[in-house]
C-alpha cells in the first residue's frame, strides 16, 4: 500500500481545520475531534477516517466522555456540543 499523505501534509490539515472551527461554529456545525483509536496501527501521526463504519464508533472516548454515536444521537435530537476541540492545538 502506498502512503499518499504524510505528517506534515497532516500537521498542516490540523492548522486549517484550527482555522475553520470558529466558521463551523458561527455556522451551527457541532464538532467531534478524537484522537487515539486503539485499532488504528498507522505509524504515521494521522487521523484514522471513517470511524462510524468500525466498532468503535460505540465506544466513548475517555477525554471527551462521550462516544461519536452518542455524540450524533444528541445531534438529531437537537443537542448540540462540541467535543475534542481542545486537541486541535496538540502537538504531536
Amino acid at each position: 500500500m502506498q502512503n499518499d499523505v504524510d505528517e506534515s501534509q497532516g500537521d498542516e490539515f490540523q492548522e486549517t481545520l484550527k482555522r475553520n472551527i470558529p466558521l463551523f461554529q458561527e455556522a451551527g456545525v457541532s464538532l467531534f475531534i478524537f484522537d487515539g483509536v486503539a485499532w488504528y496501527d498507522d505509524p504515521r501521526n494521522l487521523t484514522a477516517h471513517t470511524i462510524i463504519s468500525t466498532p468503535v464508533v460505540w465506544l466513548p472516548f475517555e477525554e471527551q466522555g462521550q462516544s461519536v454515536a452518542g455524540w450524533l444521537n444528541d445531534c438529531i435530537e437537537g443537542n448540540l456540543n462540541d467535543y475534542g476541540t481542545d486537541l486541535i492545538n496538540k502537538k504531536y
